[in-house]
């Protein structure tokens, strides 16, 4: 078979990765990119292997009922989603029946997946992560394109609230003039500007350089929060490993509060930027919920929390007449969880969190 062969598809599936599911007439595999189950189309085959073959949809014949209008412009060029053009309700229902064909093929369980737990399916994230580039002098961010680290700019991403987009735009101004990372020669300052929020509305921004330190700083982060007064807390993480890991070890506070407090199920959570903290609060409340319910701990019981982060999972899903144990790796985040024990009205007679490594315990 030739490369640029075309073939009728008829779509049965869509991927973890958001191709379409079809074979081609060989009984290969075909992988096609905005394609949903139940559509059909011309496939023209873009690369082939010896058991599956990838191709792009260039006439679509029959068009699925669940297809919609991505709400987002660079939606098929950015990597950040993979799901907008189908409907919420379809890719739920699609997450639904991979676990549980999942579960069967690999884990030998025959077990019938209910509904997932939904929620917003728009403006839910809390954190964004945005690397830094530079086009004609000029720096930029956004996300990366599928499968390389081409930096596609997007103005507002749907997941995000748009004051995320409001103060991100606000400060690649004041960074302008600045070099950006390159990671093809290890060289350049700007590596990704980092933002988190609370349900207050308050923000915590980070910028992360390839150095030891980031020039003007104090100026850049006075400037940012006088004109974005959400912005409470402005930090520089220090990165300069060649990895594609996107933080390093040293965060300097600059300006603003050193922490962020957040809530959930309840609970206060003092959190610094170092420390995790689930990007979707809504779904994470409704998840430990479950969690607890299927838990069902009795008084007197004792909760292992292995990689524990700031607490959140341990100190929500514990009732305070049973015993809780953290463990994590992160010293930042234990600090943050003991804090929050205590602000939580949490002893140590009850509560106790180890900084050390879960996974060797």
């Amino acid at each position: 078979m030739k490369k640029e062969t075309r073939f009728e598809g008829v779509f049965t599936d869509i991927t973890d990765k958001g191709f379409g599911v079809c074979r081609h007439p060989d009984g290969r595999t075909a992988f096609v990119a905005d394609a949903l189950p139940d559509e059909r189309g011309t496939v023209k085959v873009i690369k082939e292997y010896k058991s599956y073959v990838i191709g792009k949809l260039e006439e679509r014949t029959i068009t699925s009922p669940h297809r919609i209008e991505p709400d987002c412009a660079v939606y098929r060029r950015c990597g950040g989603c993979i799901y907008r053009h189908l409907d919420y309700g379809a890719e739920l229902e699609h997450k639904r029946r991979a676990v549980e064909e999942q579960l069967k093929r690999i884990g030998g369980i025959e077990i019938a997946v209910p509904t997932p737990i939904s929620g917003k399916d728009a403006e839910y994230r809390n954190k964004l992560l945005l690397p830094v580039g530079k086009v004609n002098g000029s720096l930029i961010c956004g996300f990366y394109a599928p499968h390389s680290h081409s930096i596609i700019p997007c103005e507002e991403c749907r997941l995000h609230s748009p004051d995320f987009a409001e103060i991100t735009a606000e400060l690649l101004k004041l960074l302008q003039g600045k070099s950006a990372y390159d990671e093809s020669t290890g060289k350049g300052l700007i590596r990704h500007l980092y933002l988190r929020k609370n349900q207050k509305g308050e923000f915590c921004v980070t910028v992360i350089v390839n150095g030891k330190r980031l020039p003007s700083a104090t100026e850049i982060a006075e400037c940012l929060m006088e004109a974005k007064p959400a912005v409470k807390s402005f930090y520089v993480n220090l990165n300069v490993a060649r990895t594609n890991t996107v933080t390093g070890p040293d965060w300097i506070h600059i300006r603003g509060e050193k922490l962020l407090e957040e809530e959930l199920c309840g609970k206060r959570f003092l959190m610094s930027p170092a420390a995790f903290f689930q990007v979707n609060k809504e779904m994470t409340e409704k998840l430990y919920a479950k969690a607890a319910e299927f838990a069902d701990i009795k008084a007197g019981e004792t909760v292992f929390d292995m990689y524990c982060g700031i607490g959140t999972v341990g100190l929500c899903v514990c009732p305070e007449d049973a015993y809780l144990c953290g463990v994590e790796i992160v010293p930042a985040a234990i600090e943050n969880a003991r804090r929050n024990a205590a602000i939580n009205g949490r002893g140590e007679d009850r509560v106790r969190f180890f900084a050390c490594d879960a996974a060797g315990l």
